[in-house]
């Protein structure tokens, strides 16, 4: 059985499956939240993702997926390209916007700094 990209990743699995269950509001509000997020993280990286070999497929892809709109599942094949800490961190980021909303609590981890990742010493 092939797994999609984001099962082979427990975070970002439930962070889809938030994303598909919450209402369309909600819905709408995360994917404006993690377009941003994803600008910030990588600013090309949509420029990368339409013009490589990959855009086509994605888009035929997109456009066959009903459990949500076709620009909520843009964004999700999107972070598929993120580096795998990126990946983590959007996917937990995703988690807490979505929590956030639902339970109508404080954003304030909105304007935190992003850390970034220690190299631990390694050349690179």
């Amino acid at each position: 059985m092939n797994k999609r990209w984001y099962d082979l990743h427990p975070t970002m699995s439930m962070a889809v499956s938030l994303l598909q269950n919450t209402t369309l509001n909600y819905r709408l509000k995360t994917v404006s939240f993690i377009e941003n997020r994803i600008r910030e993280i990588d600013p090309g990286i949509t420029n990368r993702i339409t013009q490589g070999n990959g855009g086509f497929w994605a888009i035929r892809f997109i456009q066959k997926r009903r459990t949500m709109d076709e620009r909520s599942w843009a964004v999700v094949e999107t972070m598929r390209y993120l580096s795998e800490t990126d990946k983590e961190h959007m996917a937990k980021e995703i988690i807490r916007y979505i929590y956030c909303l639902e339970n109508d609590e404080n954003m304030d981890f909105l304007h935190e700094q992003r850390k970034p990742v220690a190299n631990f010493g390694f050349a690179g």
